[in-house]
C-alpha cells in the first residue's frame, strides 16, 4: 500500500504540501507523530509547524503515484474541457486515492502532547483526586513530622517513628500512598 500525505497551512491555503508513495512507517513517523506531538513537520524541505496546519489528509492506494498521476492525464486528455492552472498532478493523484485521514488522526495537531503530560504530572494526578468540589487541595499538617524530625533518633524506637512518619509523608506526595 502506497499512502500520500496533503498539508494545507492556515499562513498558504492557496498550495498543499504534498508527499507521495510513503510506506505506512515513513507516515507514522515522518508526519503522524511530529503532528500528534504538536512537533514540526519538514515535508519537500519546507518546515510547518503544527499551528499552521489548518488541514492534514492521508490518502491510500493500492497503485504507486506513477500510475496515479498517469490515470489523471489520461483523464485530462479525454476531457472536452481545458484546465489553465489547478491543481498539481501529485495533488491530484493523491486526490483520488482513498481517503483514509480518520484512520490515522484523532485530534487536533499536539493533542498526544497534552495527554502524555498529563500522564506523567503526579501533581495533576493528585490535585483532581484530592480536591473538593471547589477544586481547592486541602492542607497538609506537617507539624507531627516536623517534631520528629528535630528529635534525634537515639533509640530504635524514635528511628521507626521517624521511618513511619516520612513513609507516611511520602505517601501523601504520591497518588494512592505507597
Amino acid at each position: 500500500m502506497y499512502y500520500h500525505v496533503r498539508i494545507t497551512q492556515k499562513s498558504s491555503s492557496a498550495h498543499d504540501e504534498t508527499k507521495l508513495d510513503l510506506t505506512e512507517e515513513n507516515l507514522l513517523e515522518r508526519f503522524l507523530q511530529p503532528y500528534e506531538l504538536g512537533q514540526p513537520i519538514l515535508i519537500n524541505g519546507k518546515t510547518i509547524p503544527s499551528d499552521d496546519i489548518e488541514r492534514f489528509r492521508i490518502t491510500r492506494s493500492r497503485e504507486s503515484s506513477e500510475r496515479l498521476i498517469a490515470a489523471v492525464k489520461a483523464k485530462e486528455r479525454e476531457s472536452s474541457v481545458v484546465f489553465f492552472g489547478g491543481p498539481s498532478y501529485q495533488w491530484q493523484a493523491a486526490d483520488s486515492a482513498e481517503d483514509v485521514t480518520d484512520e490515522f488522526i484523532r485530534g487536533p495537531a499536539g493533542y498526544r502532547a497534552e495527554q502524555i503530560s498529563k500522564k506523567k504530572s503526579p501533581t495533576n494526578r493528585a490535585h483532581s483526586r484530592r480536591s473538593d468540589a471547589k477544586g481547592r487541595r486541602p492542607k497538609r499538617s506537617l507539624s507531627f513530622m516536623a517534631t520528629i524530625m528535630h528529635s534525634r533518633p537515639t533509640s530504635k524506637f524514635s528511628f521507626m517513628i521517624l521511618v513511619l512518619n516520612l513513609l507516611c509523608y511520602i505517601g501523601n506526595q504520591t497518588e494512592g500512598g505507597l
